[in-house]
């Protein structure tokens, strides 16, 4: 996609962060009706998907993987945690207008924009 096609402010990078925002998002209310697995249910399995993830990515991606190091590496996803927190925080009116907005028009289903507003990208 060129540049001149991006919606305004938004880099290749972003539109490609967005889009695979929008498809693990989909890809997860396909298991979690699948599976009927209510939001409640998926947010612990989700966090440790993460903390799974992370530490498989810091593992694979370093030359001589030791505790100490996965232990900073956790740390460091600690912090965008604690972003990602506080950003629902500081917009939590924001956030309930548009998960309202996206329940009452389950056919338009996207994640909420604070998602990637603060998210330490």
């Amino acid at each position: 996609m060129a540049e001149d096609d991006l919606p305004e402010g938004e880099d290749e990078a972003e539109r490609t962060y967005r889009e695979d925002e929008a498809a693990l998002f989909d890809a997860l209310d396909a298991v979690m009706e699948e599976r009927g697995i209510g939001e409640h249910d998926l947010v612990p399995l989700l966090l440790a998907a993460a903390y799974h993830y992370r530490s498989v990515a810091y593992v694979a991606d370093t030359a001589k993987p030791s505790e100490a190091g996965l232990k900073m590496d956790l740390d460091r996803l600690r912090k965008l945690v604690d972003e990602l927190h506080r950003g629902y925080r500081k917009n939590a009116a924001q956030v309930v207008r548009e998960i309202t907005e996206m329940l009452d028009a389950p056919l338009a289903v996207t994640p909420t924009s604070i998602l990637s507003e603060g998210s330490g990208r």
